[in-house]
């Protein structure tokens, strides 16, 4: 959408600023679906409801604290990284890398809060969910990139993240009740 509102060059800011969220969205993603997801199958087939607030409650924290100092991380270290990695003509994308950054807290709960509805029957809300917040985040981005262009579809994402993170928990919470 950034490269057939606002044209190329903003789009190929935009992709570094993806690429590096990317990298940055590894860690629990590796955490979440790589080591801990067998473990809640485990223990949500075996109605170990308990355990599963536990890693939801301690799960959001954890990942929180962690999000935070690597949103701090990226804030202080943009400004030089961004330059160094990819180059001078990509400098632009450090303020919306800085923007974007905002989402890291919010995503690292949203990967602990929906891997909780990977399990049982719960993949077809999360499903939906992710189907809604995608949509939403269509029609953000249709009216905000127009306006703000690359920053436009910074903001969009910031807040297409958040609603999926207060869904994920909202859901993750209904579910272990």
């Amino acid at each position: 959408l950034v490269k057939n509102i606002t044209g190329a060059n903003a789009a190929g800011i935009y992709s570094v600023v993806t690429t590096i969220m990317v990298v940055v969205y590894m860690f629990p993603n590796v955490v979440y679906r790589k080591y801990l997801l067998p473990k809640l199958h485990r223990w949500a087939n075996h109605s170990d409801t308990e355990k599963l607030r536990q890693i939801l409650r301690h799960g959001n924290v954890i990942m929180l604290i962690m999000g935070i100092l690597v949103m701090f991380v990226i804030w202080l270290s943009s400004s030089w990284a961004v330059p160094f990695l990819f180059g001078e003509k990509y400098y632009a994308t450090v303020k919306l890398l800085n923007v974007v950054a905002i989402s890291v807290p919010i995503m690292f709960v949203a990967f602990s809060a929906g891997t909780i509805l990977d399990t049982k029957e719960n993949m077809k809300q999360k499903v939906k969910i992710m189907g809604f917040v995608a949509i939403f985040n269509i029609i953000l981005n249709l009216i905000i990139i127009p306006y703000y262009g690359g920053l436009g579809a910074a903001m969009s994402t910031v807040l297409s993240n958040l609603l999926l993170m207060i869904l994920y928990t909202w859901k993750a919470n209904k579910v272990l009740l």
